[in-house]
């Protein structure tokens, strides 16, 4: 029998600080914590209610790796504990590689 799942892409754990900027994308609109990252998405923690569907741009400052830029969906949310979870399924990213 065939295995119909794909693998799930490695996962990073990081606790940088994800700064989501407005549609102008030079507004600061809020900020959450990034958990953890991997090629297709990325999972973040916030204070603010977010809905499945709902379209983000954010920058992430990775310590040894620089600035990232992100856009993506929401794809799924989730209540672990006292905090709320939040899956962000990329639709571009932009790497620009060690900050100095």
């Amino acid at each position: 029998m065939f295995n119909r799942h794909k693998p799930r892409p490695e996962r990073v754990t990081h606790d940088s600080i994800m700064e989501v900027y407005k549609p102008d994308g030079k507004t600061l609109a809020w900020s959450g914590k990034l958990v953890d990252f991997s090629t297709g998405g990325l999972c973040f923690t916030t204070d603010r209610e977010l809905k499945q569907g709902e379209h983000l741009s954010a920058r992430i400052r990775i310590f040894g790796e620089g600035l990232m830029e992100v856009a993506g969906t929401v794809a799924w949310t989730r209540l672990e504990g006292a905090r709320r979870l939040y899956g962000l399924k990329f639709d571009s990213v932009t790497n620009h590689g060690e900050l100095r």
